[in-house]
């Protein structure tokens, strides 16, 4: 799973100045903005706090390319972008761990539609 991954990752650059932070996707609309996080998810994101920079990291998401991709921001070899000022995070409500359920809109509207182009209605069904 994903959470995984970034635990592998943290394994691999273990001893560097790098903290991890899990945002669940769709919850931090202004953070994803400011971050030009309109890829999909799961994304990674380096953020220096101190210097205003960041970089986006393109790439399949496992340990080892994270973890590359870290070494990169490390060593200078990433490019990085300055931001103005990080959004404040939102409070939201803890996932639950379960994907959302599927809502069934039942639309009786066609019948009628259906029944004027002779096809008949859910009643022929």
């Amino acid at each position: 799973d994903y959470l995984s991954q970034v635990e592998g990752a943290a394994k691999l650059v273990r001893g560097k100045p790098f903290r991890f932070s899990w945002v669940q996707g769709g919850d931090q609309s202004k953070l994803e903005h400011a971050f030009d996080l309109s890829f999909g998810y799961p994304a990674v994101v380096a953020i220096s706090l101190d210097k205003q920079r960041y970089s986006v990291m393109r790439a399949a998401f496992d340990s080892k390319s994270i973890a590359t991709f870290l070494e990169g921001i490390f060593s200078g070899k990433e490019a990085t972008y300055p931001y103005d000022k990080l959004p404040a995070i939102q409070s939201v409500v803890p996932w639950d761990g379960k994907d959302a359920k599927v809502e069934t809109v039942v639309d009786d509207d066609d019948d009628d539609i259906l029944k004027e182009l002779g096809l008949g209605g859910s009643d022929e069904l």
